[in-house]
């Protein structure tokens, strides 16, 4: 019997929660498996590549300097076989001491009920009001320029120069597990040019770590036919320092609301990467 895409996206969201809990628990870390994590696993967290033994290795050696490590799931957006996830996390040394806190960015790939493959930018929040202050003045400008990149789209006369300007020549990313170069995401905004008359962008949070930046926005449309409809877009982004281009992302994107048919592949898939 074929399960249809919301209950799979459902499923896909429990098994990466069911997973993180377990992670974040002193109890859950013990020398067993993680629930969940395939035996071929991969993450790439802010550039560092870790294989399943490399990953649990990390993550037991950092819980034993702590005391409490709760993460909090602030968004999740789901799409065919990506889940990705904003997390906020508290953290308590051995000490006793209040750590600064941590603004997580994930986007998990699960095959066969199975977290196969992850992609993720984590940042601490500094600050006395733990605003999320960039480590460096290099990062400050990744970050601004992934924001000017994303933002910049919504002027749809002028978005293929912006995009070339933005994007690297050599990109690649994905957008919902679909593969995509410079010249397939020029293409597919020429092919909202034709559908859409606005795009009204608004980037929730980032966060940035080295040259890889995590964001969350939000995505209403406007059509010809003047309907709308509302889109919510996770996405981490790796920009080249030298240009501050765009040279690969992982973006999960969905429509939260409005008339977007479910065959109309051309708004939830066709955002940008």
């Amino acid at each position: 019997m074929a399960v249809d895409s919301s209950s799979l996206e459902a499923a896909n969201e429990s098994i990466v929660r069911q997973a993180m809990v377990q992670i974040q628990s002193e109890a859950g870390l013990g020398s067993g498996p993680i629930a969940g994590l395939a035996p071929s696993f991969t993450l790439r967290a802010n550039g560092v590549a870790y294989d399943l033994p490399g990953f649990l290795a990390m993550w037991r050696g950092r819980r034993e300097h702590l005391q409490e490590l709760s993460f909090t799931f602030e968004d999740v957006c789901c799409r065919g076989d990506r889940v990705a996830v904003f997390r906020s996390a508290s953290v308590v040394a051995k000490d006793g001491t209040r750590q600064p806190g941590i603004a997580v960015f994930d986007v998990w790939r699960v095959v066969g009920g199975q977290i196969v493959s992850g992609e993720q930018c984590w940042q601490r929040l500094r600050g006395p009001a733990g605003d999320d202050i960039p480590h460096t003045a290099r990062e400050a400008q990744l970050e601004e320029a992934v924001r000017r990149a994303v933002v910049g789209l919504h002027s749809l006369t002028e978005v293929q120069a912006h995009l070339r300007k933005c994007w690297a020549p050599s990109f690649s990313g994905t957008i919902n597990g679909q593969q995509l170069d410079l010249a397939r995401l020029c293409a597919h905004w020429a092919a909202l040019q034709s559908e859409l008359t606005t795009v009204l962008i608004d980037i929730k949070q980032s966060v940035v770590h080295g040259c890889f930046v995590g964001v969350i926005y939000h995505v209403l449309c406007g059509r010809a036919d003047r309907q709308a409809a509302e889109l919510r877009a996770v996405a981490i982004f790796q920009v080249d320092p030298a240009t501050r281009q765009i040279v690969g992302s992982d973006a999960v994107v969905r429509v939260v609301s409005g008339t977007a048919e479910p065959e109309d592949e051309c708004l939830p898939i066709l955002m940008p990467a």
